[in-house]
């Protein structure tokens, strides 16, 4: 799925900073999850996708620095669903699918997970986007599609920031 010109950020966490809302989670292009490297704000219509609902909200969204936070997101409403959630302004993505998966990993991909000892990682394919959350006991793939597809095109699923193919991907 092109990923580039839309926003996809995996939103964490929602939490209010003064008046406003702030939004922490990870990018799925590796910059500030806007599509474009030199974009930092979006004003217009987004699609905020949970396991519980789907909220088409308008708002303006932008980037924000907090010492010993790093950078994060500004929101300009707070009608959003409880956290994690997809936030993007990919209008036709529907979803989340959520499937256990059997993951045979390239010897790259052991090295990422043996070295970030992360638990989540934005990942994206020819028909899905998502989140791979990756643990030694088990690998669950949340997956947004457009259409009525059900996790179609697992055979080039690969990380979404640095276009690294994960390896064997079955549906458990």
């Amino acid at each position: 799925m092109d990923i580039s010109n839309h926003v996809y950020i995996w939103v964490t966490s929602v939490d209010t900073l003064g008046d406003g809302v702030v939004l922490n989670g990870l990018v799925f292009d590796g910059e500030f999850g806007f599509g474009d490297d030199e974009v930092r704000e979006y004003s217009g219509t987004l699609a905020a996708l949970s396991s519980a609902e789907r909220s088409v909200i308008s708002a303006e969204l932008s980037t924000i620095h907090i010492a010993g936070k790093g950078v994060l997101w500004s929101i300009s409403t707070d009608k959003l669903p409880n956290a994690p959630f997809l936030l993007t302004s990919n209008l036709d993505l529907t979803g989340p699918v959520i499937r256990n998966i059997t993951l045979s990993p390239t010897a790259e991909v052991s090295e990422i997970f043996q070295r970030n000892r992360e638990d989540s990682y934005p990942v994206c394919s020819t028909h899905v986007v998502g989140i791979l959350e990756h643990s030694n006991e088990r690998d669950v793939l949340i997956g947004f599609t457009t259409g009525n597809e059900d996790l179609i095109g697992l055979e080039e699923l690969g990380f979404s920031e640095w276009g690294i193919e994960l390896g064997k991907v079955t549906i458990k």
